[in-house]
């Protein structure tokens, strides 16, 4: 602004205090009507000794030169849209300039083919299209003076692609539009730069933000999400396996279903189901491995249901089949549950009423057993438990598929013994034993094992390992299930928690102390052959005495089964899809 029009104005300050509103207006307000006083004299229409008499002058001067400012703005975004209209036109003619000239020609024989492809499979590579609006969006063009970014023609197809496979997340399973559309594809092997679609899975960014901790384990989980992509696995049973129990009893159905099941094992149990499946000679389709170091029980169930609910929703199950009371049946269930998918209960019904013993086990097959569509209790006192609990299900009493997988396994086992000397089989792993009831028993074998030779293949729980190691028994490391089934032929007698072993004695004729308060096999103390323990030291040592006694004695046959367990289940399973 010049400064000459202050000279004109002659003492402006003065005059403007002498203004009836000079000493009211602000300092904003001021300036406007410098400002405007500037605009009068330049164009003449300010005459000395002017003076504002009243507001409703000034509201309207400041009214006005507001209305103006608007306009200009309003104008001056006509002009904008009109000038950037001209620019796109010019900047299309320029882009068919420069695909003619050899830098263009040598642009589209570099992004044409693989643009080609991507059009024609209908399937877009990840790395391709991140790269690909990267590059283009920072590299620009130079052609006739103009500066412009570089998009192919087919641009616009594979925009459409890409909006096909914007569904959900193949792990967390939220739609694109919870996260607001930040859907991508991400690697599943990070050592791989290629365009294979196999390659690569659909993640919101916050479950990719997981990868970046542990790239092993996420890369294993992931080529097993693309695998049960594959229509070949889709529409099966799903037998889920989680330890060596599990594998053993499963064997027999996994035979008899074939292809029209596949096996999913969780890795509840790492070394002991491995061997197993190695002893047994079979495989797992799937395999989580989420077995870890010192896990608690918690950390289990939430590591099953977040890993197995996206494997299950790509698998598409007809019917998922879960055995006994773990962790991973419990979890599987729930899964199992709230995607509206019948559940299959194998060995249900089984009740020692004492919700802490077993520890959890008891209250998993409880609630297992009230998800349940389908029930295969292996004895009459197990389907009169379910009745009491008025389940919902269908109850089937059938056996014992262990029964089945013994009568399959026994031809196998040779007939030398082991070690010479005669001896006492012995297991503990329970969790409700962990504190003071463990080391009692271990006690008590200690004295044992100065008469008779105690053979304890230890578990390899650490909590096991520690309270063995004070005692200071003497222990062998874990066998695999055929070398057991070896040293459970021969051996004395046997003493364990385990509910698996009291399924098995009978098949061997072998008499079992049972290091538990309770048992939810009653059937084995029935025979006779069998007895509980009050893990007292006391009570141990004598019960041990007893044992001795019962050496020549024999079942009368197994009261957990007739080898026939799953033909039977194999039977209603196809006479309910017949239906």
């Amino acid at each position: 602004m010049s400064t000459g029009i202050y000279k004109r104005t002659k003492k402006y300050k003065e005059t403007l205090r002498k203004s009836r509103l000079g000493s009211r207006v602000s300092e904003k307000t001021k300036m406007k009507l410098k400002k405007l006083l500037e605009e009068q004299w330049r164009t003449g229409k300010r005459k000395a000794g002017w003076k504002v008499k009243d507001t409703s002058k000034m509201r309207k001067a400041q009214k006005r030169i507001l209305e103006d400012e608007n306009v200009r703005k309003k104008r001056g975004q006509q002009l904008l849209k009109r000038d950037v209209k001209k620019w796109k036109n010019s900047l299309s003619v320029s882009k068919k300039k420069f695909y003619k000239t050899e830098k263009g020609r040598k642009w589209k024989e570099k992004y044409s083919p693989i643009i080609s492809e991507t059009v024609s499979k209908k399937y877009l590579d990840p790395i391709y299209y991140k790269s690909f609006i990267t590059s283009m969006r920072n590299s620009k063009v130079w052609h006739d003076g103009k500066s412009f970014e570089v998009y192919p023609e087919e641009f616009k197809q594979i925009k459409k692609i890409a909006a096909l496979h914007k569904e959900n997340c193949q792990f967390c399973l939220r739609s694109e539009e919870t996260f607001k559309k930040k859907l991508a594809f991400h690697h599943i092997d990070y050592n791989k730069n290629n365009n294979d679609p196999s390659n690569f899975v659909r993640l919101c960014t916050s479950c990719h933000s997981k990868t970046n901790s542990d790239r092993v384990s996420w890369e294993k989980f992931f080529r097993l999400l693309k695998k049960a992509e594959n229509k070949d696995y889709h529409n099966k049973e799903i037998l889920i396996t989680s330890t060596r129990p599990d594998v053993i009893k499963m064997f027999p159905l996994k035979n008899k279903l074939k292809d029209k099941a596949i096996v999913v094992h969780t890795g509840q149990h790492f070394s002991l189901a491995n061997e197993a499946f190695e002893s047994l000679n079979w495989l797992p389709d799937f395999d989580l491995e989420l077995m870890k170091e010192n896990q608690s029980l918690l950390s289990v169930i939430l590591d099953i249901c977040l890993f197995l609910t996206p494997l299950i929703h790509e698998l598409k199950p007809k019917r998922i089949w879960v055995l006994g009371d773990t962790a991973s049946a419990f979890a599987a269930s729930l899964i199992t549950f709230t995607n509206k998918i019948q559940l299959v209960h194998v060995e249900a019904g089984l009740r020692t009423h004492d919700k802490g013993n077993p520890y959890p086990e008891e209250m998993f097959r409880v609630m297992i057993d009230q998800f349940a569509d389908i029930m295969f209790a292996p004895t009459k006192s197990n389907v009169r438990n379910l009745n009491h609990e008025l389940v919902r299900g269908e109850i089937h009493q059938v056996g014992n598929t262990i029964v089945d997988a013994l009568e399959m396994i026994k031809p196998k086992l040779s007939d030398e013994r082991p070690i010479k000397e005669p001896y006492v089989l012995m297991t503990m792993h329970r969790r409700e034993s962990f504190d003071k009831d463990m080391g009692t028993v271990f006690s008590a074998v200690k004295q044992l094992s100065k008469k008779t030779k105690v053979i304890y293949p230890i578990h390899p729980n650490p909590n096991v390992q520690k309270v063995a190691k004070e005692i200071g028994i003497t222990t062998i490391p874990p066998l695999n299930y055929i070398d057991f089934l070896w040293y459970l032929k021969h051996c004395e007698f046997v003493m364990s928690d385990s509910g698996g072993i009291q399924e098995e004695v009978p098949s061997f004729n072998k008499p079992i102390l049972i290091l538990r308060k309770v048992t939810e096999r009653q059937e084995i103390l029935k025979t006779g052959l069998a007895f509980l323990s009050s893990l007292e030291s006391k009570d141990i040592s004598e019960k041990i005495d007893k044992m001795f006694k019962l050496k020549n004695k024999k079942y009368n046959g197994n009261p957990f089964g007739d080898a026939k367990t799953t033909d039977r289940i194999v039977k209603i399973i196809n006479t309910l899809d017949n239906k």
